[in-house]
């Protein structure tokens, strides 16, 4: 595995997460106890026994380059955008169990339900320590993307517990959430078209498709596969302490749109796309960074900006996280120094075809 550790099931005990005021019912510290109340016994959590119909990792995303469609229509409530997405090998781990009657009728006695009757777990899996001030925003109703998966799943009667073991921080423009119901949907055999899927999120039809990397365009529905990227190197991940409003970031943008600084011409967008299939040399950019009002996400990168002489990063998504190509673990050390506010740093690479597991480190 390249010297890169494989990061596989549960990590150890984390303590008390720092994201809860108040504790929901459904957040859990480990998996022992939804299976001594179905499964009868208190089984080890890290057990490949069959209790989950089905497991694994609902990789994450980042955004190589994103610019706002010259076409988009600030009058629209969506933007048309243009973005180059690849995907990683790191995200949040999901587990899923079809439940019998019996087992429903336990669960629901024990756990909030959404409207269907499944049952949403969350173990806080993110890695953050006691500086973390922000909540995790995981909701466990009807509003929580893996639920509205759930409800476009064919189905007759049949309830479900899924099981999130969250390393996505909500919020970072990583596409967590929307992996997280694109996990169901494949496992599940739900719709995974881009047209069934754009209204759960516009990260959504990206991400429950079989293409590691897309040009993806209009609302998030117009998907393009890429070749696989030239770039057999690290991608290290950088999410401040804080949760970037999509909302606020949009509503900025329809107010430069006009100005036309947010915008490229169509064969400037082409040029940028073949020189991501070239790799080399390629220079992340996001046209949303110049619509970010938030302080920790100016001085993030103003840290990298001076700690990353290739300048080989950008900010994914709607943010807060940011991405960085071809650094080192001194150049990360320097940008936590320059940086100095909490922090989380994951290690890990673009994921390819036959990729099935998460590879990953925290630094």
């Amino acid at each position: 595995m390249r010297g890169l550790t494989v990061c596989l099931g549960v990590a150890g005990f984390l303590g008390a997460p720092a994201a809860f005021q108040a504790r929901h019912r459904n957040v859990i510290n480990d998996e022992r106890g939804v299976r001594s109340l179905i499964g009868g016994a208190d089984v080890s959590p890290d057990a490949s026994d069959g209790f989950w119909d089905h497991e694994g990792t609902a990789f994450s995303k980042v955004n190589l380059m994103l610019q706002i469609d010259p076409a988009s229509d600030v009058t629209q409530p969506l933007l048309r955008l243009v973005s180059v997405m690849q995907k990683v090998r790191w995200g949040d781990h999901i587990s899923i169990r079809r439940l019998t009657s019996h087992e429903a009728a336990t669960l629901a006695g024990h756990y909030e339900t959404t409207s269907e009757g499944d049952v949403l777990l969350m173990e806080d899996d993110t890695h953050r320590d006691e500086t973390f001030q922000t909540p995790v925003n995981f909701p466990f109703d009807d509003s929580n993307i893996i639920a509205r998966a759930l409800k476009a799943v064919p189905r007759r009667g049949e309830r479900y517990v899924v099981l999130t073991r969250k390393r996505v921080v909500p919020g970072s423009g990583l596409g967590g959430g929307s992996a997280d119901g694109a996990f169901v949907l494949r496992a599940l055999r739900g719709p995974t078209g881009p047209k069934e899927t754009l209204s759960m999120g516009s990260d959504v039809p990206f991400l429950a498709g079989s293409d590691d990397v897309a040009l993806v365009t209009g609302k998030g529905d117009e998907i393009t596969p890429l070749p696989e990227l030239d770039y057999d190197g690290h991608v290290h991940i950088l999410i401040p302490d804080v949760h970037a409003s999509t909302a606020d970031a949009f509503r900025k943008a329809r107010e430069l749109l006009p100005t036309g600084v947010l915008t490229n011409d169509t064969s400037q967008i082409a040029e940028v796309t073949r020189s991501a299939m070239a790799f080399s040399g390629f220079r992340p950019f996001n046209a949303l960074e110049r619509c970010v009002g938030n302080e920790e996400l100016v001085l993030l990168m103003k840290a990298l900006g001076a700690a990353v002489p290739s300048r080989r990063f950008a900010m994914s998504g709607s943010g807060g996280a940011c991405f960085v190509l071809e650094a080192t673990d001194s150049e990360m050390a320097d940008v936590r120094q320059l940086y100095r506010r909490p922090l989380l740093m994951v290690k890990t690479r673009f994921k390819r075809a036959a990729d099935r597991d998460a590879e990953f480190i925290y630094i």
